[in-house]
């Protein structure tokens, strides 16, 4: 399965290497078992519109807000957003394997889930060989160099619960763009700058919003109106969004332009 800040991501080609992978932080990576087992050939199936962490039937009338899943041989990708399946899907029907497939899907859900794709996150990516050698990423986040055991103190030495949790000194040393950049050195098959093109151009043009996201988004108003560029982005300016709305994010497209343009270090340096 594949996964990138989201619950739960999936992406098997037929040849070169099968992934499940996490989201993401500076990349260590480690071995793990290795084992021989014949690998299933599988028709390439996007899947999307999760609820919940898990693929929702709903009886009655049903509604479609995403396009049918695209269909092909070799694979199948499955994400809590439809756009970044297809996406996915759409790099195997181009030949990519199941890791380039992870790479374009973790940049789309960057775009297209909001409330956990990411940029700014950690995970683990987990690697699995047509071969059967499996290997795994540790791409979490870090504390930065600077952190110290007091970072979250007040001046009377009580611990400040908002320190840790909704100001800048909470954040980490993302992992989300090194491990991307490790998995896609060590097992990729296409470039870097094909693999975030789809990406690039969701966060330029936008995304019909489904019900889920707008309401998820309306849900955290008061902690994103806190703040100016989130309120101006995920709170389409405090009018809120609705189903069916088209979610743009020009200042997301030209940063992932710039990581694909230059490479993952671009992000951190």
């Amino acid at each position: 399965m594949i996964g990138a800040g989201a619950r739960r991501h999936a992406a098997a080609g037929r040849e070169g290497p099968q992934a499940p992978e996490g989201a993401s932080g500076p990349a260590r990576e480690r071995r793990v078992a290795r084992r021989r087992s014949p690998a299933p050939r599988l028709r390439c199936l996007a899947l999307g519109g999760v609820l919940g962490g898990a693929l929702v039937a709903a009886a009655g009338p049903a509604r479609a807000v995403s396009p049918p899943p695209l269909l092909c041989a070799g694979g199948m990708v499955v994400s809590e957003s439809p756009e970044a399946s297809r996406v996915g899907a759409e790099i195997l029907l181009r030949g990519g394997n199941a890791v380039d497939a992870a790479v374009a899907v973790h940049f789309a859900l960057a775009v297209a889930y909001p409330q956990a794709g990411n940029l700014g996150g950690g995970g683990f990516m987990l690697v699995r060989m047509a071969d059967g050698t499996a290997e795994a990423i540790d791409f979490r986040e870090v504390a930065p160099g600077a952190a110290a055991r007091d970072l979250f103190l007040r001046a009377d030495g009580t611990p400040d619960p908002q320190l840790s949790t909704v100001t800048h000194l909470a954040a980490a040393v993302p992992g989300s763009v090194a491990g991307m950049g490790m998995a896609h050195e060590r097992h990729a098959t296409r470039t870097w700058s094909e693999l975030l093109a789809p990406a690039q151009e969701l966060a330029a043009r936008g995304f019909a919003l489904d019900a889920y996201t707008a309401g998820h988004l309306a849900a955290h108003r008061a902690r994103l109106e806190a703040h100016p560029a989130s309120r101006r982005v995920l709170l389409n300016e405090g009018r809120l969004w609705a189903e069916g709305d088209t979610l743009r994010q020009p200042d997301l497209a030209a940063t992932l332009s710039r990581i694909a343009r230059f490479g993952p270090r671009e992000f951190y340096e």
